[in-house]
């Protein structure tokens, strides 16, 4: 008997959380929401496809301080110090990049996408968002701002006490 590793991929109607937390405790490739866009469908089962052979056949890229992500209809070299954060938004990640106005838009989930930056500066603030803690410029009760950065980014009040003792911060008496 030969055992084929697959990669699952879930389409369905329910969007609930906890139908999500249980679908995702199985470790999906990606969680696909009716109604769904067939190209999308196409490129998740395609990114599942990488994923499951990237896995299977690791690299000691993940630590590497530089990535080439899939921009442009290529791979652009991209240095982890630059960006900013990573915003999960449905089966895409908005990287937003210091000195650039627009994000990059990636075919991909957050949850992938991280592995990549699981260095000590980095941290997960949300389910849907990864930030670079060298790039926290205020710190305010429930957001902080980014290095040039106009819009805020709301901090859950659950997770404030952690992304604080991450972070040197000074306070009163």
């Amino acid at each position: 008997m030969k055992i084929h590793w697959m990669p699952i991929i879930y389409l369905t109607a329910h969007s609930e959380p906890q139908v999500f937390q249980r679908a995702k405790d199985t470790s999906p490739a990606a969680y696909l929401l009716k109604p769904f866009r067939h190209n999308e469908l196409a490129f998740q089962v395609e990114l599942a496809y990488l994923n499951q052979y990237n896995n299977r056949h690791p690299t000691n890229l993940l630590g590497s301080e530089k990535l080439y992500l899939p921009i442009n209809k290529g791979h652009e070299k991209v240095a982890k110090q630059d960006v900013l954060y990573l915003l999960a938004e449905g089966a895409y990640v908005k990287v937003y990049m210091v000195g650039e106005e627009k994000p990059h838009l990636l075919a991909m989930n957050l949850g992938y996408l991280a592995q990549y930056f699981s260095t000590a500066n980095f941290h997960r603030l949300s389910r849907s968002l990864l930030i670079n803690l060298d790039h926290v410029s205020r710190l305010e009760r429930s957001q902080l701002f980014m290095h040039k950065q106009p819009v805020p980014i709301s901090i859950p009040e659950g997770n404030r006490v952690d992304l604080i003792k991450k972070l040197a911060v000074v306070r009163t008496r």
